[in-house]
């Protein structure tokens, strides 16, 4: 199988195997050529100039029409679509496994920017990732605490998530009344009326 490819913008077209199809591509979109016709530079953060992308989505909105008529899945084209839908079941679970990889790296992505600009500067500024209670160290076993016990008050003003508190504390110069506390004296001055367990019963 080959198929038709310009060597030069305005050249003789010449024929591909695709075997090297990939490579061709490659070439082509560090040369800035539109990677269909190879005659035309690409839209801009596309691979495909505008009379391709046009005429790209213009068979597969027919495509797409007929198999809707047909009633067939407009992904896999064999086999009828769930009720209520386009697609069929296999290429609905298909797509969403696809989309939890995507977003699983998102949030990792996410997770580390996060980090690095709300989260740590807050932690530093009040101790660094250690308890200032027990003494127990590791940045999963610990949380910001509310000294004067007035932590749910203060949510309802700017939000629940962390991210709210973090994003506060930073925007604040990061006031006194915080501590660091890990999550077992976080929860046991919950259940101990505002003192932890550790500091005597109440």
């Amino acid at each position: 199988m080959s198929f038709i490819v310009h060597s030069k913008i305005g050249a003789t077209p010449l024929k591909v195997s695709s075997i090297s199809k990939k490579e061709y591509y490659r070439k082509w979109k560090e040369e800035g050529r539109c990677v269909n016709c190879t005659l035309q530079p690409p839209l801009p953060d596309r691979t495909k100039c505008k009379k391709c992308s046009e005429r790209t989505n213009a068979e597969y909105q027919k495509r797409k029409a007929g198999r809707i008529a047909s009633q067939k899945c407009v992904k896999c084209s064999t086999r009828k679509p769930k009720r209520g839908c386009i697609s069929c079941g296999h290429c609905i679970k298909r797509d969403f496994r696809n989309y939890k990889a995507r977003q699983a790296d998102y949030q990792r992505v996410r997770e580390i920017s996060f980090k690095a600009k709300w989260k740590e500067p807050v932690y530093q500024a009040y101790g660094g990732y250690r308890c200032n209670c027990c003494g127990q160290e590791g940045e999963k076993f610990l949380t910001i605490d509310h000294v004067n016990n007035d932590g749910t008050e203060h949510r309802k003003e700017i939000g629940k998530s962390s991210w709210h508190l973090f994003k506060w504390l930073t925007r604040n110069n990061f006031p006194p009344g915080f501590q660091v506390l890990c999550w077992n004296c976080n929860m046991g001055k919950r259940v101990n009326r505002g003192t932890c367990p550790h500091k005597g019963a109440k």
